[in-house]
């Protein structure tokens, strides 16, 4: 029953031609990356930032010239990229509270010293200015650029995986994950 409304719903959400960034087919987990049950295999990597502010100018500077190193790895079939970037004003209370205040308060309140006035102010004025940003790459690789003695080899871990589990259906085969 459960496997047919998962069939009808997955039927549902390819039939209304949703992006590609809405459908995502996970399998399992391998390590950090993610495998989608066609054997893709998604890498994600958390780029650091900037210890300084960034115009527009640099921002564009800077995507350029990652698109252009990054496009001779590119070049063979079976590989992408996808950038991802969020800037969240409102969430920039809770990272500053988080990294900075925290420490602060505590070590007001070690010394016995009361600075609540004055980092509630700082808090404040800092919020009104800064953000909370995060930007990944997300690294894609198809299967199709495995060999076939690798295809091969995949294929028997998944199979003696396989065994050492009951039948479980169309659900997420946790073991495969290693």
């Amino acid at each position: 029953m459960l496997n047919s409304i998962s069939r009808m719903l997955a039927g549902i959400s390819l039939a209304l031609k949703q992006p590609l960034a809405g459908y995502c087919d996970v399998e399992t987990s391998h390590g950090d990356a993610l495998v989608t049950k066609q054997g893709d295999y998604l890498s994600f990597i958390r780029i650091g930032g900037m210890k300084r502010m960034a115009t527009r100018a640099d921002i564009e500077r800077l995507s350029s010239s990652l698109r252009l190193d990054l496009s001779g790895t590119l070049e063979n079939k079976g590989h992408a990229i996808v950038g991802w970037y969020l800037s969240d004003p409102d969430q920039a209370i809770s990272e500053i509270e988080r990294v900075n205040m925290d420490a602060c308060r505590h070590v007001a309140h070690e010394l016995g010293i009361d600075l609540k006035d004055i980092l509630d102010e700082r808090l404040r004025l800092w919020a009104s200015t800064m953000r909370w940003e995060a930007s990944y790459l997300i690294l894609w690789t198809r299967r199709a650029v495995l060999t076939k003695e690798e295809v091969k080899q995949m294929n028997e871990e998944k199979a003696a995986a396989a065994k050492q589990c009951p039948a479980i259906g169309d659900s997420q085969r946790f073991f495969f994950t290693q």
